[in-house]
């Protein structure tokens, strides 16, 4: 198995540099995502975690998720452990969560959070060591939040969520509901997981990297400057082969003509489509990745995430075609495919790697500090 994954990795840095695709270029019309203000960024680029229909942004505790050690180099920038304060990250000591279910604002103690944050992420069932990746990532994106809104917006809450349906978060009351009897076995191995990893975040050149996640890449991780419009040299892209084998790795969307016609009407008024509908949609520019970039609606361009977020598609590495009648797209993968893959943390968790082993492939270049 190892030797498989290796040479699938080896396979996809030997080929990465061709020309697949046409080298994606930036576009003006693209959500824009600045460092300093990093709340927005889940909205902004949809599905920032992991699998969810109700918020993109959590998978409200699948328990039902079912699902490689990648050879990694040493390539962090301090040695993992050492304990730094990362710009005064280190004072912070709770969460202010603002429920959008109630608009009232909680505080949770941040090693309560990594747990509840972790649960709504990521199932028990996953390997212990892919959780503990999970954990760090979860705490680090959120400390970074929270120390930009507090440094810079000033707001009374570091993010909203609605904790009603375990968005973000999942609350001691809604994980006894999910999990009823099994309540206390389920919560130990998170629990398990906090006590090895907790007070550890992922750092790059001084400060909490921004370690945004999801569920399945499409077989290689994203660019951030592809998707989030700014480049970060920890958000490449990397071989995560193994997330074709996941369940719900490729699915299919139909629509007609006429529901066709109607969503993009609603959603790109200016495409001006003629009657023919096999020329209504085109991709014409990818990524090496496999992201639409760029498609010919009509008579106007658009971003492949304006056509994922008007379909309502679970990752903007699809093709589309018109057969019988019926506009077809075939979905690889789950989620915006920057940073950690859910599901390709689990697979090499599967094959031996460690949660440090997993943090390093997904975020290269990076290294984990404790606060």
């Amino acid at each position: 198995m190892r030797k498989r994954i290796l040479t699938a990795i080896l396979a996809y840095t030997i080929t990465a540099a061709l020309p697949l695709y046409v080298t994606a270029r930036l576009s003006s019309d693209r959500e824009l995502f600045v460092l300093s203000d990093t709340k927005s960024i889940i909205s902004n680029a949809t599905n920032t975690s992991s699998i969810t229909s109700k918020s993109e942004t959590s998978s409200n505790n699948p328990e039902d998720k079912k699902t490689s050690k990648v050879s990694v180099s040493d390539n962090s920038k301090v040695d993992d452990e050492t304990s730094v304060d990362l710009k005064g990250i280190k004072k912070y000591k709770e969460f202010k969560i603002k429920d959008t279910s109630t608009n009232e604002i909680i505080s949770v103690k941040d090693k309560d959070f990594i747990i509840g944050g972790t649960a709504a992420e990521v199932p028990s069932t996953f390997q212990p060591e892919a959780i503990k990746a999970q954990m760090v990532a979860v705490y680090t994106y959120y400390s970074r939040q929270r120390q930009n809104n507090r440094e810079g917006d000033n707001l009374d809450y570091d993010f909203s969520a609605d904790l009603s349906i375990g968005e973000k978060y999942l609350t001691d009351e809604l994980f006894k509901e999910r999990t009823g009897d099994n309540y206390n076995n389920v919560i130990k191995v998170y629990k398990d997981a906090a006590e090895e990893v907790y007070g550890e975040l992922v750092e790059y050149d001084g400060e909490a990297a921004l370690t945004v996640f999801y569920a399945i890449s499409g077989g290689v991780t994203e660019k951030s400057e592809n998707v989030f419009v700014q480049a970060l040299p920890y958000l490449t892209d990397v071989a995560s082969p193994y997330d074709t084998e996941a369940p719900g790795y490729k699915t299919e969307e139909y629509f007609t003509a006429d529901e066709a016609r109607e969503i993009i009407e609603a959603n790109f008024p200016d495409a001006n489509l003629g009657e023919n509908p096999f020329d209504w949609l085109e991709i014409t520019e990818r990524t090496s990745s496999g992201t639409v970039m760029q498609m010919s609606i009509g008579q106007g361009e658009y971003t492949g995430l304006e056509v994922r977020n008007a379909f309502s598609l679970r990752s903007s590495d699809f093709d589309v075609v018109y057969s019988e009648e019926n506009f077809v797209f075939t979905v690889r993968g789950y989620g915006h495919n920057v940073g950690l893959s859910q599901y390709g943390a689990e697979f090499m968790a599967q094959q031996g790697a460690t949660y440090k082993e997993i943090l390093s492939h997904y975020y290269p270049g990076t290294s984990i500090v404790e606060v």
